[in-house]
């Protein structure tokens, strides 16, 4: 049996954060043990608008399973880094 690597007292920055393979890279490190950072600007498939409640409510969800997470949907340097993930951007399509 493998063992799990623990990521406890590691602080973990992952940007694109809100949906898809951001959300799922914030749940496994959360799980591990890391206080993570959600980076996410809110916008839409294409690139455009901002809401910022998308990374809160990640946020939220993580702290609500008893693990540290702070919300971002803007631009931060951070001071004490482990890991920053960010995940493949999807490109918006070429408009005709």
């Amino acid at each position: 049996m493998t063992e799990r690597i623990s990521l406890a007292g590691k602080v973990a920055v992952v940007t694109g954060a809100g949906r898809g393979l951001g959300r799922a890279y914030v749940e496994l490190l959360a799980e591990r043990g890391a206080r993570v950072v959600v980076n996410d600007l809110g916008t839409d498939v294409s690139g455009f608008g901002r809401d910022s409640t998308i990374a809160e409510q990640v946020a939220d969800f993580v702290r609500s399973r008893s693990a540290t997470a702070r919300s971002s949907s803007r631009r931060q340097s951070a001071a004490c880094l482990d890991y920053v993930a960010k995940p493949p951007m999807r490109r918006p399509s070429p408009r005709s």
